[in-house]
């Protein structure tokens, strides 16, 4: 992984395995319910026009740049060897997972204690996409 370009709040995220985000926003509901990678991959890249994702992709793991949800979902599986895995959204700090929420008191630290991890977006301050396999989620 090329981790030259990353910015410093994912090298602090990558690092401390540790983020922020608040559930009021998120597509998880109370961040154990699990949904198929693969739809969260086709929503944030056609619905959200989340074009980081390919770029993040190709910078770090050197991918095609136009690639379609499908193929970068088979790349994470086959990258981290799991069959199913796990999309978080999260900040580097509580301030910036503020803006997101509906009630800055709502954000949780995230203890992001998994056996695999790889970074799929890298929106600095605006946060960072992780695949995972979620077995820190109890």
């Amino acid at each position: 992984m090329n981790t030259a370009q990353l910015s410093e709040e994912a090298n602090q995220v990558l690092k401390s395995h540790v983020g922020y985000r608040s559930e009021d926003t998120s597509e998880f509901s109370d961040g154990h319910v699990r949904i198929k990678s693969i739809d969260i991959l086709d929503t944030e890249i056609n619905d959200l026009q989340n074009t980081d994702i390919f770029d993040t992709l190709h910078d770090l793991y050197g991918t095609p740049a136009n690639w379609q949800p499908e193929q970068i979902d088979e790349f994470i599986k086959e990258t981290l060897k799991l069959d199913e895995y796990y999309l978080i959204w999260v900040t580097a700090t509580p301030e910036d997972a503020e803006c997101y929420a509906d009630d800055p008191e709502n954000v949780d630290e995230i203890k992001i204690d998994c056996k695999k991890l790889m970074l799929i977006s890298d929106l600095a301050c605006d946060g960072v996409l992780l695949a995972t396999d979620y077995s820190w989620i109890k």
